[in-house]
């Protein structure tokens, strides 16, 4: 497995739901992004498999491991991970996600 450079620092990853909509944060120095893929989704969502849902993805994933990689696994993330979590809340950190990835990464190259 590769050394991804500033993706090694510690991150925790939290979304809420408030009458305003949603809130997603990530303590570290980065913030989730909007900038990989375009979609119609304005707004960052879980619990379900979606657009919105898959825009999450990617961003927290594309803060964890390098962009060119998350592009091709955060659908897997999604339905793995995002789509799993309680309408009220996550929380997720760094470390979750490489085990995640990890395990992604042997299951897709074994099946290849």
């Amino acid at each position: 497995m590769k050394n991804f450079g500033r993706h090694r620092l510690p991150a925790m990853y939290s979304g809420s739901r408030h009458p305003e909509g949603t809130r997603v944060s990530v303590r570290e120095e980065g913030k989730p992004r909007l900038d990989l893929k375009v979609s119609r989704a304005e707004a960052f969502d879980w619990g379900y498999i979606g657009t919105a849902p898959r825009q999450l993805a990617l961003a927290i994933l594309s803060h964890a491991i390098p962009d060119r990689i998350a592009m091709k696994y955060y659908e897997d993330f999604c339905r793995d991970f995002v789509s799993q979590w309680a309408d009220d809340g996550f929380v997720v950190t760094r470390e979750e996600i490489l085990e995640w990835f990890k395990l992604a990464w042997r299951k897709r190259h074994a099946d290849a």
